[in-house]
């Protein structure tokens, strides 16, 4: 009707939205903008995820806040003004839910969780959005039921990924929106833009190839490099080890060599302690038998014994 397409005008909604399994960039938004099939174009995430508005665990498709095309707005409240508000579905919620929180589920994969900044959203605002007229069009989701419950609007800051989830153009098409023209026009475009978003696709592709061969390269280098690093180590380390242990087989051979010496030199001294005891035990036997009137021959025998006890005394204090 002349109403929906005023409405759906006003909004800026989009002729095509386009989703690519590689993300959008940037670069290729930018570069959409300057081709003659497009007038606006505009990247935004979307992620289907488990939240919990108050009323149990729901699937929600959650979107980027617009700023050109397909623009939400409230019909109560106010925009959200920062990462932690949100606009909610005027199909499920209503002026009463303003304040309340939704809450993305701890059930939900792992990547879908580290797709958000944060997991707790304050709603400011009750939306209508020209992306869902009706009811109907919500998303079908390969999530739980397989049916989203309503939309939720976010700031662009509120997601993680790197690339955009969807490119969402304008273009410059006569007649009345999803009128029989209309669709005519938009299929004779449609082949031009698919075929240059397949050409920015492989570019894309053959750029992240590319990055990926430079960095899988650099990788096999630095682990050649550590494969070096560490032959070099295992080198220096048989090497110091064949040193020292001939250090030690030269030492316990030099250790060994004092500790003969040493046990030749005991056997040697105590072989002399023996001779010298045995002298001794002469020099008493010959002292024994003298008579007391041979008292110089006496006092010279002793004069020895003594002299040949104090070199045994010095002996065993030696050992």
């Amino acid at each position: 009707s002349a109403t929906a397409d005023s409405y759906l005008v006003a909004r800026n909604m989009y002729d095509f939205r386009l989703i690519s399994t590689l993300g959008i960039e940037d670069e290729d938004v930018e570069a959409i903008k300057n081709e003659d099939f497009a007038v606006c174009a505009e990247g935004a995430y979307s992620v289907h995820a488990f939240a919990d508005a108050g009323n149990g665990e729901k699937i929600y498709e959650f979107l980027s806040l617009t700023k050109e095309i397909a623009i939400p707005f409230p019909v109560s409240g106010k925009m959200p003004s920062g990462t932690a508000e949100c606009l909610a579905d005027s199909a499920v919620f209503d002026e009463s839910d303003i304040g309340k929180y939704i809450v993305i589920s701890g059930n939900n994969e792992k990547d879908t969780l580290e797709g958000f900044s944060r997991l707790r959203f304050r709603i400011t605002g009750i939306a209508k959005s020209p992306r869902f007229i009706s009811k109907i069009d919500r998303s079908d989701t390969k999530l739980g039921s397989g049916k989203v419950e309503g939309f939720v609007f976010l700031a662009p800051e509120a997601f993680t990924s790197e690339v955009f989830h969807e490119l969402l153009i304008t273009c410059p098409i006569e007649g009345e929106l999803y009128s029989d023209e209309y669709e005519a026009a938009a299929e004779a475009v449609r082949p031009e833009i698919e075929e240059y978003l397949e050409k920015r696709a492989e570019e894309r592709y053959l750029r992240l190839y590319n990055d990926a061969t430079e960095e899988l390269r650099d990788a096999r280098a630095e682990l050649d490099d550590a494969k070096e690093e560490l032959a070099d180590g295992w080198k220096e380390y048989y090497e110091g080890k064949e040193k020292a242990e001939k250090e030690i087989a030269d030492n316990l051979k030099t250790l060994q060599s004092i500790t003969n010496s040493l046990y030749l030199k005991e056997q040697e001294l105590y072989s002399a302690i023996e001779t010298a005891n045995r002298n001794l035990a002469k020099i008493n036997e010959a002292l024994a038998q003298l008579p007391e009137e041979a008292a110089e021959q006496r006092a010279y025998l002793r004069s020895q014994a003594s002299a040949v006890q104090s070199g045994i005394n010095a002996a065993y204090s030696g050992i």
